[in-house]
């Protein structure tokens, strides 16, 4: 990997240009191909005084990382990144945590989750030349200059509920930024299990979302964030965060999420990657990887109903979907929805959420086959009485 350190003076200083200069971002924006980026880069740096090789230039973009992690040589700067920069990533540094920050330019994430965008992103020479870290600990002063938009709404989820339906839906209004399980907004989350430091944790999430929620376009209107499952265990602090926005949770006949699991587990399903006790579980509690699954998808059903008296939350079936979107989540949200809103919307659904490339066509036959008798079953044991208290609530309209 590329040694930031052993750019030559004048590269040093062109990186530094770039970073802070909008006029060279949006000159630079959208150059995909390296050559095409070198050949426009070297006469934006001769102009201002920069005398920079076309090799050193190529070499320098060649080595960046593509995922989004390896910024270590990036310098760690209290230089507030301009408006067109989002946090890509909370990481652990030798000066301790710092945001990684990536320029996407004035449009919102394209991609299904937020890491899809970032993968995207970071292999624009732009990035590769002028990433950027700062202090963690700086993010709430960070986040500040520019407008933001303020947050319209939070999606919290079940997992395998349609969450990411509704999220795309959402998204293709261009008036919408919507960011979908930002793994900056897990690093934080995450670390909600010290009271001592809630004070300061509400208010350095509250300044990440912010940064996200940066208002990069002129026909940006409205924000929604997409959470990850277990971040409704967290709800208490989003609340904190953002006391008068309103947020939903979706679920879903347990053995259909169930069935889900079976074929592709998600992390929060995995002990390897997200421990038991996170959600209260202890070791020996399940009696298999599927009782596992069902134990992790009751604690996460359990901290919706437990947060529910905090407010501002609305219980929505995924059978319901897609036509609650614009007959329930919307207008809870506080938007409007007209009849050509609706047909947008609907047109949106007829996609498949995460391949939205292809056509949606509902519970395909290897999710069918999962659903075992004994999956059933478990999902009955585990999920059942769950479940039926959160369709009690959501059909009273509490």
């Amino acid at each position: 990997m590329n040694d930031l350190t052993r750019d030559g003076p004048a590269l040093a200083r062109f990186r530094a240009a770039v970073f802070a200069d909008a006029g060279l971002q949006d000159a630079l924006n959208g150059i995909d191909d390296v050559d095409r980026f070198v050949a426009a880069a070297l006469p934006l740096a001769s102009a201002r005084g920069f005398s920079v090789a076309a090799d050193e230039l190529r070499a320098a973009l060649a080595g960046r990382p593509l995922p989004i992690s390896g910024f270590s040589d990036a310098p760690l700067t209290s230089v507030r990144p301009l408006q067109q920069w989002l946090p890509i990533q909370v990481v652990g540094g030798a000066g301790g945590p710092c945001v990684e920050w990536a320029y996407f330019g004035p449009d919102g994430p394209a991609e299904p989750f937020f890491q899809d965008t970032v993968t995207k992103v970071l292999r624009r020479p732009i990035n590769r030349l002028a990433m950027h870290r700062t202090a963690l600990s700086m993010l709430t002063d960070v986040a500040q200059p520019g407008p933001s938009l303020p947050l319209s709404g939070l999606i919290f989820h079940m997992s395998r509920c349609g969450s990411t339906l509704v999220s795309r839906m959402l998204a293709q209004d261009r008036r919408n930024i919507v960011i979908s399980e930002a793994p900056p907004v897990d690093a934080i989350v995450r670390s909600d299990t010290d009271p001592a430091r809630s004070e300061g944790l509400v208010a350095m999430l509250a300044a990440l979302v912010r940064a996200l929620g940066r208002k990069r376009a002129p026909w940006q209107e409205r924000f929604f964030v997409k959470l990850d499952s277990w971040h409704i265990l967290h709800l208490p602090l989003f609340r904190r965060a953002f006391p008068d926005v309103p947020w939903i949770f979706l679920f879903r006949e347990p053995v259909e999420v169930l069935a889900s699991q079976v074929i592709q587990r998600g992390i929060q399903t995995v002990p390897e990657y997200l421990p038991g006790s996170y959600f209260g579980l202890s070791e020996d509690e399940a009696e298999s990887s599927d009782d596992y699954c069902a134990l992790v998808l009751r604690q996460i059903c359990r901290a919706a109903l437990a947060h529910r008296p905090l407010g501002g939350g609305r219980l929505i079936n995924y059978r319901d979907l897609p036509q609650a979107v614009w007959s329930e989540i919307l207008p809870h949200f506080g938007v409007a929805c007209g009849e050509e809103d609706r047909s947008r919307l609907a047109q949106a659904a007829q996609f498949d959420a995460k391949s939205p490339g292809l056509t949606y066509a509902g519970d395909n036959a290897s999710k069918l086959a999962a659903m075992t008798e004994e999956l059933k079953t478990t999902a009955n044991r585990r999920l059942g009485n769950v479940y039926a208290q959160l369709e009690a609530l959501r059909s009273q309209g509490k």
